[in-house]
């Protein structure tokens, strides 16, 4: 029965494992569900007698109980921290463990549109052109991190073509006299302030935010980082149009992958301003281009592949010209997983492990 705000504590389990215990924030526990017909569902598989899932978990302690052996995998799937990561490729023995794919996702963060002073575009390409992407990149483990970005789709996608609206100069740092220039054209030519919304418990993402922060300084625009949870961050402060208005947040960090890996799941959300909503919110530059709503419609109708690519990088064009998101990364992981760790394999669509299929050896 539908309880309201306790809906999801007892979940109806239709796979191959069902809950057998949660804590809320601490630990899910799963084992097998009997009423599972393997002959209905040749996907999936049943593997353990019981699967632990430890929640709300320090980055930092999450790897420790990795390389330690006290956990398999990291259901997060975004990759090893930098010091973790140092340790496994200085290793041969770890790095034997390890696995570093594109993930499918596009770091990128978004300039909201609706918040002074990104209202003016030239605002936004300011922004756009100060990024020190390299420095970004550096937060997440430099090149074993992920290769810098200039296009909203990755190049996992159909429909990337790779284009460079707003050079950072070749050595990613930046092109300060080209955001220096915007800045005079918005009226602004010693710079603005504005708040940064990131996840603290996503180090990476907060350094690449710290980063950020520290290259726009250098042409005036200062961003004050500030630090929110994971669990509440779309629902609630990144996803609230009206929160981030109501405190002057204009950039908001956060990555972003297809739930479906096609230009449509990759772009639709993020870009369509039919989606804009009051909370859970991803569209966070409040895009609404009458041209690029009308492109996603055909583009979700077209049966020919060739010009269905074709559209999501229009789509992917029109978007940078609006300057509301920034691509910073397109992010690999260091994946690590236990040496008894089995049927282990990469996604080609998420760049996560397939958790549906590992096994570990007993």
């Amino acid at each position: 029965l539908d309880t309201g705000a306790g809906y999801a504590l007892g979940p109806v389990a239709t796979g191959p494992y069902r809950v057998a215990s949660y804590t809320r924030g601490k630990l899910a526990v799963l084992e097998p569900n009997p009423h599972w017909d393997r002959s209905t569902d040749p996907v999936r598989h049943q593997r353990a007698r019981r699967i632990e899932v430890l929640l709300g978990v320090e980055p930092h302690e999450v790897d420790r109980m990795l390389i330690s052996g006290e956990a398999h995998v990291d259901l997060a799937g975004f990759g090893v921290q930098p010091l973790a990561q140092e340790r496994i490729l200085a290793d041969p023995e770890l790095r034997a463990n390890a696995d570093n794919p594109l993930t499918g996702f596009t770091w990128i963060y978004c300039l909201s549109s609706n918040i002074a002073p990104f209202d003016n575009v030239h605002c936004r390409r300011a922004v756009q052109f100060a990024t020190d992407k390299l420095a970004m990149q550096e937060a997440y483990g430099g090149s074993v991190g992920g290769d810098i970005a200039t296009t909203i789709l990755p190049p996992t996608i159909d429909g990337y073509e790779p284009f460079d609206r707003y050079p950072v100069g070749d050595d990613g740092t930046g092109d300060l006299e080209a955001a220096r220039a915007e800045l005079a054209l918005a009226g602004m030519p010693n710079g603005f302030k504005t708040k940064i919304a990131a996840r603290k418990d996503r180090l990476k993402e907060y350094r690449a935010a710290e980063a950020l922060s520290a290259g726009l300084a250098r042409v005036g625009i200062e961003a004050e980082v500030l630090d929110f949870p994971s669990g509440d961050y779309f629902e609630v402060y990144g996803g609230s149009p009206s929160y981030l208005a109501e405190h002057g947040i204009g950039i908001i960090m956060f990555g972003w992958g297809a739930d479906f890996p096609d230009g449509y799941g990759f772009l639709q959300q993020i870009v369509d301003g039919r989606a804009i909503k009051e909370r859970g919110n991803q569209n966070m530059g409040e895009l609404d281009d009458p041209e690029i709503n009308e492109l996603l419609d055909r583009g979700a109708t077209c049966a020919d592949p060739v010009e269905r690519a074709e559209i999501w990088q229009r789509i992917d064009r029109l978007t940078m010209e609006h300057a509301v998101i920034v691509p910073y990364l397109y992010p690999r992981s260091l994946l690590y997983r236990h040496p008894n760790a089995r049927n282990v394999f990469v996604t080609g669509s998420f760049g996560m492990y397939d958790y549906a299929a590992l096994g570990a050896e007993d």
